[in-house]
């Protein structure tokens, strides 16, 4: 074994560069809500969306950028996102 390994309690424990996430990358709802402007808006289909997971990412998105945005029922299928903040 060399000096970066080391073998504790059957564990072999390596010295590992770390490499940049690709967690990192913004998601599709942020580089959507970043181009954005107060007032504006965009239309989701929710036809197979029943428990508004879509509007529920949105959400998550606007809070994780500090922004708020709010859903509007537009039809049974459709729903209005704005940003509010």
């Amino acid at each position: 074994m060399n000096d970066s390994v080391k073998k504790v309690g059957g564990v072999l424990i390596e010295e590992v560069p770390i490499e940049k996430s690709f967690r990192k990358k913004d998601g599709k709802w942020q580089e959507i809500l970043k181009a954005m402007e107060v007032g504006q808006s965009f239309v989701i289909d929710e036809t197979e969306d029943k428990s508004m997971s879509q509007m529920t990412a949105i959400r998550a998105s606007a809070k994780g950028l500090k922004m708020k945005v709010r859903g509007i029922k537009i039809s049974e299928h459709a729903r209005r996102v704005q940003r509010t903040e």
